[in-house]
């Protein structure tokens, strides 16, 4: 199966989040790709060099295998989320990696990659129990903080424990041998940095600049919104004395669904919205760490994406750039589903003062309101 194809199996659904199956595959497709070998072996040394896991024996077991995988050719197969039986129960390791040798005997290792759950029904203990070979393994690998929250209980002496900033600085240090292998490390490292899972290298200047202009940025950003709310205000539609709300990191604003020389309000829809949430990474499932996010249009209460429109108005909906997020799937959390135009400060606040481009952000609301409300109001004549 094909890089792409492996990282498909596991698409985001309604109720799940597959995000340990993704990331569980990104990184088999690619120490198992021909164009980064030596990447499995120069992780699996890492782990056993920093790792911890028990001792005794079983500390003189792990520094021999890592003495045995330094020597000689090694070819490493992967396989992932396959079956096994203990004691007549089924269990799925996540990743398994099989290192062979023309001249070596085998190394097995097998792998639990954590990321958003923790071990559970003695998972690990099961796993160890199974593989009862010489020469193999079992990595618990898991974010840094996530080991803190961790029963210990469910993590036996035995299982070798890295982390994912450990493992992110051991693919950082490698070198592809030609442009593919490299391209495919980055392409991994990329991947670590988004879902939150590699260290920064250093602090640069450019962090610190960030740091010293951070409460006036704020400051002038909240000042920008105000403008912005009495913008739509003005150019949509008066609003109510309580339509201003802030909780959990979100500031909200409500305002009819139709603007005051539309005689008919929208029977399905009483109330459009336009909130700041002040870290887009805190809400939304793709959103930048840190950096607010403003949204326009509405909610729903229940599980359906507006039902009224049917598909040609959710199409007409995705042509004005509007998302329906559904819960678990887009957002971390919430009830019901949402359908908003989305952007961040630096794509809308346009203009050369404070005033022009709070106004800015209130015209793309209206605007936003103003579409929205035609493709309902279509929909419903």
């Amino acid at each position: 199966m094909s890089l792409l194809g492996r990282i498909a199996r596991h698409p985001q659904r309604v109720g799940r989040n597959s995000a340990e199956d993704r990331l569980t595959e990104i990184l088999s497709a690619v120490l198992d790709h021909p164009q980064c070998d030596g990447l499995a072996v120069k992780l699996v040394t890492g782990w056993l060099a920093d790792g911890a896991a028990g001792g005794g024996a079983q500390a003189v077991e792990l520094g021999r295998i890592e003495e045995l995988l330094t020597q000689g050719m090694w070819h490493c197969s992967t396989r992932t989320q396959f079956i096994i039986d203990v004691d007549q129960q089924h269990r799925r390791p996540d990743l398994e990696l099989r290192f062979s040798s023309d001249a070596l005997p085998e190394v097995l290792v097998w792998v639990e990659v954590k990321h958003g759950s923790e071990p559970h029904t003695m998972q690990l203990r099961a796993y160890l129990d199974a593989i009862g070979e010489a020469n193999a393994f079992v990595v618990l690998l898991a974010p840094r903080l996530d080991y803190l929250r961790f029963e210990s209980a469910e993590i036996p002496p035995d299982v070798l424990q890295a982390t994912w900033q450990t493992t992110a600085g051991i693919i950082r240090s490698m070198s592809g041998e030609t442009v593919v292998g490299q391209f495919l490390i980055d392409e991994l490292l990329a991947y670590l940095r988004e879902e939150r899972l590699i260290d920064l290298e250093r602090i640069t200047p450019e962090h610190l600049v960030a740091l010293s202009y951070h409460a006036e940025a704020l400051e002038a950003l909240e000042q920008a919104w105000q403008i912005a709310d009495e913008y739509v205000h003005a150019h949509w539609a008066p609003h109510g004395p309580e339509h201003v709300g802030s909780r959990y990191g979100e500031t909200w604003h409500y305002y009819p669904s139709h603007p005051p020389d539309v005689d008919t309000p929208l029977s399905s829809h009483e109330q459009f919205s336009w909130s700041i949430f002040h870290d887009g990474a805190q809400y939304f499932k793709n959103g930048r760490r840190g950096v607010p996010r403003v949204v326009a249009g509405v909610g729903q209460w229940d599980d359906t994406a507006l039902p009224d429109i049917g598909s040609e108005g959710e199409d007409q909906l995705r042509n004005q750039k509007f998302t329906i997020l559904v819960p678990k799937r887009d957002v971390w959390t919430g009830r019901g589903v949402r359908t908003w135009r989305m952007a961040y400060p630096d794509e809308i606040l346009a203009g050369s003062t404070l005033v022009e481009q709070g106004r800015a952000v209130g015209e793309w609301v209206v605007e936003a309101f103003k579409q929205l409300h035609n493709i309902l109001a279509s929909a419903e004549s």
